[in-house]
């Protein structure tokens, strides 16, 4: 893979650690003539004063995020977009995919059918923000996967204990309530990759 001149951008892969998927990445980048350099998030130090990426320990031409830590790919990311590196996906795109809130607002706003969503901040605005969508709803911290800290609530008692354990966290996280209709489904989990209008795989 080269440009007209020949010249050949040296991929960075920006991981957490390398599992099957990543490791697949760079075998098939080198497979194909692409020079390609993990970069592991717990070594990374990025000086915000060096004039370029190169100058803080990261040189390579574009950096495609495989980091499975979102905040330490947040910043890393927008750190090579300041210093000109070209990421994919974008800082932009990351901060709104990672902030379930963001994303929530950007469905909305392109017409894209969601479960209701409310966001509350206090224990009586939360509380009413689960009648609004009746029982069950669904309490989910704006940022986070994997479905860790999601709370089925089946009732107002449960909703009760469960934003007040959110409240005792204390982190600014914890003091924005999201929360979503329960919709019932079989028992199976489908996830869509989109790219464009076009659905790549499922």
């Amino acid at each position: 893979m080269s440009g007209s001149n020949g010249w050949v951008p040296r991929l960075g892969v920006l991981v957490s650690y390398l599992r099957t998927e990543e490791k697949l990445i760079l075998a098939d980048a080198r497979g194909r003539g692409i020079p390609v350099t993990p970069l592991f998030d717990k070594e990374l130090v990025l000086d915000f004063a060096a004039p370029t990426a190169a100058a803080s320990g990261v040189d390579v031409d574009v950096v495609l995020d495989r980091c499975v830590a979102h905040a330490r790919a947040g910043y890393a990311i927008r750190a090579f977009e300041r210093w000109g590196i070209p990421t994919l996906n974008s800082a932009e795109s990351v901060h709104l995919c990672d902030d379930k809130a963001e994303n929530s607002l950007a469905l909305e706003a392109a017409g894209i059918p969601t479960p209701r969503t409310v966001l509350a901040f206090t224990m009586e605005s939360a509380l009413k923000a689960c009648e609004l969508g009746g029982y069950p709803a669904v309490l989910k911290p704006v940022a986070g996967s994997w479905g860790r800290l999601l709370a089925k609530v089946n009732g107002p008692e449960q909703a009760n204990a469960v934003i007040a354990q959110k409240l005792e966290l204390g982190s600014v996280g914890h003091g924005v309530m999201y929360i979503q209709e329960f919709v019932p489904k079989p028992d199976r989990d489908i996830r869509a990759y989109v790219v464009g209008e076009r659905v790549l795989a499922a």
